[in-house]
């Protein structure tokens, strides 16, 4: 009140990635949600205290404080797959699908109901998180023939590519698509519980603007993008004369 403040503005909220040691915010999307934007706190606060176990709790509350010692966001605790704010979440996901209390079954639902209304952008991302952890890396190269053109229709037919998705869902894989969609709510509901305790106090949140694509949005709309063109800065060249772009 004191500064007249009435504004906030982010960074990208997509998804960050750790490259030679530095987390880079530009290098996500801006459909899906990075884990940074998961409040840990809340998850203590709420309905998922019920899943959690004291030790974990007692981990995610670890979390929040080097912030406050130093100033710093350590996102190296959140958001690569073997830190300890993924384990925690991977625990309470997996205690989620127990779903033996009326709590963990109304949480499924809307988590089920989250994943169908986003299914367009949601489900080929999380294939390719799912992929990307089966093979160890993101790039596509790497990957089986068919994997690495799943949604190139010139080489992979729309019901070769079904049965495929069928396939990938059935399998071990399945739960990493889950877990991926589990932390694509919980940042969706955070963020929108944060964004309307600010509007509560007359102050708008902005997000900041993302200048490129990320790589599952490349790999799951080929037709929208100009094959080997970029840019700049690595980053695609889209198509402007399809449709799919």
């Amino acid at each position: 009140q004191y500064w007249g403040i009435n504004s906030l503005q982010l960074l990208p909220d997509g998804k960050y990635k750790f490259e030679a040691g530095k987390c880079l915010p530009y290098s996500g999307s801006s459909l899906d949600l990075g884990a940074h934007l998961i409040d840990m706190e809340l998850l203590t606060k709420n309905e998922y205290a019920k899943i959690l176990s004291t030790e974990d709790i007692g981990c995610l509350a670890n979390l929040s404080k080097p912030a406050l010692q130093d100033g710093y966001v350590h996102y190296e605790k959140i958001i690569p797959s073997n830190s300890g704010g993924q384990r925690v979440l991977k625990k309470a996901y997996n205690e989620l699908l127990k779903a033996d209390t009326s709590e963990k079954k109304q949480l499924l639902k809307q988590i089920k109901d989250f994943s169908q209304e986003n299914k367009e952008w949601l489900e080929p991302k999380a294939i390719f998180e799912a992929l990307s952890t089966k093979y160890g890396t993101e790039s596509i190269e790497k990957w089986s023939e068919i994997d690495r053109n799943l949604y190139n229709e010139k080489l992979v037919s729309i019901s070769k590519r079904k049965s495929v998705i069928d396939g990938i869902y059935k399998s071990e894989l399945g739960k990493e698509i889950g877990f991926f969609e589990f932390k694509q709510f919980l940042a969706q509901d955070h963020l929108a519980k944060a964004k309307n305790e600010l509007n509560q106090k007359g102050i708008k949140l902005n997000g900041d603007v993302v200048v490129g694509f990320s790589l599952d949005e490349v790999w799951a709309n080929p037709k929208a993008f100009i094959e080997g063109y970029s840019i700049g800065w690595g980053l695609p060249a889209m198509d402007f004369d399809s449709p799919e772009a």
